[in-house]
């Protein structure tokens, strides 16, 4: 008999005859074998067909898989134990963070692409998820990976302007950032897939690698690396000093301490 979402029932399970011991036509009852009656009782929980998600990031990760999704909610998540993220074909297990918040770790995935992302409450019926009326899909790339970053090197004062080439970048909202060392920093400029522009953080003298994020979670592998030097302490001597304009001469630069 069906009730208004919210309300639970006692479902009872009625043997129409007498059982015995070793009837194997119900199992997991107990008592196992007895009069006709009420064998086995479980509790069902009627929900509400929807929850309504207020927000849902990041919605792209690499093929590998490993992007922690979190989700936002308008209304108390129930029943959190049956609640499954779905991306494509694949479900996976929500993790209760708090009634209003949750996450799923996406599953890798044997092709990139947009995969439509959705929630089931049930284990069985799939709600799609989105916010004003647009469906939410969840898009799976290639891992970005860096060739090289000009300059090198810069001051520990940074804002220094450093254009990293590589492969696999991808423009998705403010998502993208770069991370000298352990210190992330916004993209400046997205040229291409290619080519990206950042500012350098200010950072202590180090040499540090430089990996790029497409979703502010997880990075690429990298070996490239970029040096902080101290600049305020420092000289450069250039010799000669002057030349024609026509170009053509070899200038020497060196590097001292102020005295």
């Amino acid at each position: 008999k069906l009730t208004r979402p919210g309300h639970n029932v006692l479902v009872e399970l009625r043997a129409l005859s007498d059982l015995k011991p070793d009837d194997k036509r119900v199992t997991g009852l107990a008592p196992a074998g007895g009069p006709r009656g009420v064998q086995g009782r479980a509790m069902f929980y009627y929900r509400y067909p929807e929850l309504s998600v207020t927000n849902v990031q990041p919605l792209s990760g690499p093929k590998e898989g490993g992007t922690v999704i979190k989700l936002t909610v308008a209304e108390p998540i129930r029943n959190s134990i049956n609640v499954l993220c779905v991306i494509g074909d694949a479900r996976v297990q929500v993790r209760y963070i708090s009634s209003y918040e949750a996450t799923c770790v996406a599953p890798a995935s044997e092709t990139i692409g947009s995969k439509i992302f959705g929630i089931s409450t049930d284990g069985q019926n799939i709600i799609p998820v989105g916010v004003g009326g647009v469906q939410f899909d969840f898009t799976y790339y290639l891992s970005p990976s860096i060739a090289l970053v000009t300059p090198t090197f810069g001051s520990i004062e940074g804002k220094t302007p450093v254009q990293i080439i590589g492969t696999n970048f991808k423009n998705d909202g403010d998502m993208m950032r770069v991370m000298f060392g352990t210190t992330p920093v916004r993209v400046h400029t997205f040229v291409n897939q290619n080519q990206i522009v950042v500012m350098s953080p200010a950072h202590k003298e180090d040499l540090v690698t430089v990996s790029v994020s497409n979703n502010n979670q997880i990075y690429g592998s990298s070996d490239v690396k970029y040096r902080f030097f101290d600049t305020r302490a420092q000289v450069f001597h250039v010799k000669p000093w002057l030349g024609p304009v026509s170009g053509g001469t070899d200038v020497e630069i060196s590097q001292g301490m102020i005295p």
